[in-house]
């Protein structure tokens, strides 16, 4: 039985933060596609591009359009990089006035288990803003010394490929271990055959609301 032909839970609309140019591409870019080939909205909201805007600005319209992202529901703001410790309430706040005008099902969010400074501030901070709503963790593994991911969303070929892509046009980070075909390849057949798949995409569950 193909499992990616059952009926399953499908949100209408997705928030999705990043703390730099990248994260969720890296981390859920798979789900992103599939949910945005079935109708979803993804809204995607950067915090820093850790490099000049003129240089990151183009690989992440590139990226995010590959996902099947709309180029209107990017945001990029310019926070610096390592230091989102210092600006955890302006954080908030952005946060807080995207909930003002944003009912999404499922909020994304580094998992609780990452340890770079910028992504505890993100997880941390987006629980409290969208405490009432599901929140799922993206993994980003080599930030991460211990993992607990109950949830699969089953990817299919064409996701993994569209995930690669977006990936890999961040021309400017190519440089960096895990901007590597290969490993997102391999580690979506990881995810996909211990939950009973080809492919797939694991997430911490943070917060369910059903």
């Amino acid at each position: 039985m193909n499992k990616l032909n059952e009926n399953v839970w499908m949100p209408k609309t997705v928030l999705a933060f990043s703390a730099h140019a990248d994260d969720v591409e890296l981390g859920a870019g798979g789900a992103i596609h599939k949910w945005t080939s079935q109708g979803t909205k993804v809204i995607s909201f950067i915090f820093s591009t850790c490099q000049p805007m003129d240089i990151r600005l183009p690989e992440i319209k590139e990226a995010s359009a590959i996902l099947g992202i709309e180029q209107g529901d990017v945001t990029v703001l310019s926070y610096p990089n390592r230091v989102f410790p210092h600006f955890r309430q302006e954080i908030l706040q952005n946060m807080i006035d995207l909930k003002t005008v944003l009912q999404p099902d499922v909020v994304l969010v580094p998992t609780t288990t990452d340890i770079h400074q910028d992504h505890e501030v993100i997880n941390a901070e987006a629980t409290r803003a969208f405490k009432h709503t599901t929140i799922l963790g993206y993994e980003v593994p080599w930030n991460m010394i211990q993992t607990s991911l109950q949830v699969t969303v089953l990817l299919s070929e064409a996701d993994v490929k569209a995930k690669r892509k977006a990936v890999l046009a961040h021309k400017s980070q190519e440089a960096r271990p895990y901007i590597d075909k290969d490993f997102i390849r391999s580690l979506a057949v990881v995810r996909g055959k211990t939950s009973g798949g080809e492919f797939g995409e694991s997430y911490e569950v943070i917060r369910w609301i059903m």
